[in-house]
């Protein structure tokens, strides 16, 4: 399912405008000229509404005349009209710096002369804009004011329908589905009593959206093609394939797939002509998938490379990884071996590229908390010794006040006492968690850092002699051209070199596999847990089994990493210290939460000697639980045949779809 991407549309306005033929824009362009003040700047900003879905430039140009012309008047209203038109063309040509420099400057004009409708539509703009940055906090604290103005006014029901449609935007993102549903109905109730046509295809094509995330597929697809009927009448042809996209991602999904690619073709005529180089890759990775699926791989291959440069023209690392996937899997059952593996080898390195991307931002944030904790620790510390201190000079002053309050000094001294021992307490107390959190925080650092020096020392050890023997026979080639048995020598050089390539196959897969099982990123948890075992079955010195039962869906991608590498750290355990014969390894679901058990026929233990030991391994384990919120524990008993593992957390998933906003 394609990734989402908020679509850019009108100021709501100004939308009886853009549903205008065109002879009613050429009577503005004639207009204008003629006109002065408040008048000419509203015609040129109409103007440039109605080019930002056709023209960016010329929008621009007409955004601009409107600013310097409201320079001229001391229209207030002018003035931020112009500033607001200025700044949704920055936003639709992606320099969003510039557009919220040019909202604020607005903004501060509309505080000043206390006009509520313009802070409210303002407000409205920036939460769009640090939505599309990925700052969802800000984004929603501008989108509730804005409706509460709009609410409290209770002036214009199309203003605050529109707020409510981009504040389930953002709680979608939030995975807040029910709540996301929610506000969508109510923004589309208001649409259809004011039987605004604008609004409804907006938000049927949002919920269609939003059915897609909750596998609704044909309900996704009647809201959806409902929407492109919508903007088709309205004549908005650039928003007609977000709605669209949607449709072929749904048949796609019930494996109608000449009904998805009849879709997915219309989508790539119309994103070519608005230039939108980021959804023209997303819809030809999923063109290319679907060729792929109903057996047309040369055309898989080739949608494949058109995916692969649009995805580098639009700067986009994920759909350039996918489409290099697919292309492999296409060349493949074309029975292209060697283009297969070349390019299963370059995504494999795109994504290792991303994922290490991921990793290393994920250090950089434990590594930021652990120096806040410690910061805050200290002033805890300061402020305990600045209390100790107050207590011992109010002590002194007591003792001085003379023998005929004895008895009151004594009492008092016993109270302070008291406090004193209940503060060195809390503070001995601070200190112990302090110090467990930097201990968790150093064993994860340092775990990850040992994994990159091992899987670093793997690629060396394995690959350098490996190469360098391929290195010995190639060139042996050449040697061996006029001696007397030189066919068939060259024959066994040739079949040791397949041979070595064969061996460096095969470890690039391990080392794969030790970086991040491709089964557990293609398949998901169950079929990696079964590939574990098969690994260890192949051994012949343990026998290990895996149950899954009501795993339907994917998990999220922290659970499923996390949960495998606590399965790999517990049966790593077993297979050093429980001498065990057999593992079991289970995963179940019910509908609030996970639980995964492991057993083993080994010899238990005390788990409070794991608890307390100096390795890192019991410190992983609770870390990487606390990540996904996940609670563990283990029962085992020194001296009784058999430990069991169990962990249980909370239910969660992610997926992406394409939403639409609305500006005010």
């Amino acid at each position: 399912m394609k990734k989402f991407v908020l679509i850019l549309l009108l100021l709501f306005a100004f939308e009886k405008f853009m549903v205008a033929q065109v002879a009613e824009i050429d009577s503005i362009l004639t207009l204008y000229p003629n006109q002065s003040g408040l008048d000419r700047v509203t015609s040129l900003t109409e103007l440039a509404w109605y080019y930002k879905n056709i023209d960016l430039d010329s929008a621009m140009m007409f955004a601009r005349l409107g600013q310097k012309e409201a320079q001229k008047t001391n229209d207030h209203f002018a003035i931020t009209s112009s500033l607001n038109s200025l700044a949704n063309v920055f936003e639709a040509k992606s320099q969003m710096d510039s557009a919220l420099d040019y909202h604020g400057k607005s903004l501060e004009i509309e505080i000043e002369y206390a006009d509520s409708l313009g802070i409210a539509s303002t407000y409205n703009n920036l939460g769009i804009i640090y939505d599309l940055q990925g700052q969802y906090e800000k984004s929603l604290s501008y989108y509730y004011q804005s409706l509460e103005i709009y609410e409290t006014l209770n002036l214009d029901p199309y203003q605050e329908a529109m707020v409510l449609g981009n504040i389930g935007i953002v709680l979608k993102k939030q995975k807040q589905y029910g709540k996301t549903l929610e506000y969508y109905k109510r923004a589309l109730a208001i649409y259809e009593e004011e039987q605004s046509d604008f609004g409804i295809a907006v938000t049927t094509g949002n919920i269609g959206s939003l059915l897609i995330r909750l596998k609704q597929f044909d309900e996704a697809i009647a809201y959806s093609e409902k929407a492109v009927k919508g903007y088709e009448v309205l004549g908005h042809r650039r928003y007609v394939p977000y709605p669209m996209h949607n449709m072929a991602i749904a048949y796609d999904s019930l494996n109608q797939y000449d009904k998805a690619e009849k879709l997915y073709r219309q989508c790539v005529k119309l994103y070519y002509e608005g230039e939108n180089w980021y959804e023209l890759a997303s819809t030809f990775t999923n063109l290319a998938h679907n060729q792929h699926q109903q057996g047309q791989y040369l055309s898989g291959v080739a949608l494949a490379d058109s995916a692969i440069t649009y995805a580098d023209r639009s700067s986009s690392p994920e759909f350039l990884v996918r489409a290099m996937k697919i292309q492999a899997e296409s060349y493949a059952a074309l029975g292209q071996y060697d283009q297969a593996y070349r390019q299963l080898l370059i995504s494999t390195t795109g994504q290792d590229s991303l994922f290490e991307k991921d990793k290393t931002r994920a250090i950089v944030e434990l590594e930021t908390k652990y120096e806040t904790a410690q910061k805050e620790q200290k002033i805890k510390l300061q402020q305990a010794t600045i209390r100790e201190k107050d207590l011992e000079i109010e002590r002194d002053r007591i003792l001085l006040s003379g023998s005929g309050i004895v008895i009151l000094l004594m009492i008092f001294l016993a109270v302070l006492i008291q406090k004193k021992e209940k503060w060195k307490r809390e503070k001995m107390e601070e200190e112990a968690r302090a110090q467990r959190e930097r201990d968790q925080m150093t064993a994860v650092i340092s775990s990850q850092e040992n994994e990159r020096k091992r899987f670093a020392a793997d690629i060396h050890d394995g690959f350098g002699q490996l190469i360098s023997v391929l290195k010995i026979n190639l060139s042996s080639l050449d040697k061996v051209r006029n001696s007397n048995n030189a066919a068939k020598t060259r024959q066994e050089l040739y079949e040791g070199s397949v041979k070595i390539i064969d061996e460096m196959y095969a470890e690039l897969r391990n080392v794969c596999f030790n970086i991040m099982p491709q089964t557990l990123v293609k398949h998901g948890l169950p079929a990696a847990f079964k590939e574990f075992a098969d690994r260890l079955n192949a051994t012949g010195s343990i026998r290990t089994e895996v149950l899954v039962y009501d795993i339907d869906d994917r998990l999220e991608d922290i659970q499923e990493i996390s949960l495998y590498r606590i399965t790999q750290e517990v049966v790593n355990n077993i297979l050093k210290y429980a001498d065990a014969s057999n593992i079991t390894i289970q995963l179940t679901q019910d509908e609030s939460e996970i639980t995964l058990m492991i057993e083993d026929d080994g010899k238990g233990f005390d788990p409070m000697v794991m608890q307390s030991s100096k390795g890192n391994g019991w410190k992983n384990l609770n870390t990487r639980s606390n990540f996904i919120n996940g609670r563990y524990e283990y029962d085992s008993t020194p001296g009784i045949q058999g430990t069991t593992f169990f962990l249980n957390l909370p239910v969660g998933s992610i997926t992406y779809e394409a939403d639409t906003v609305l500006h005010g």
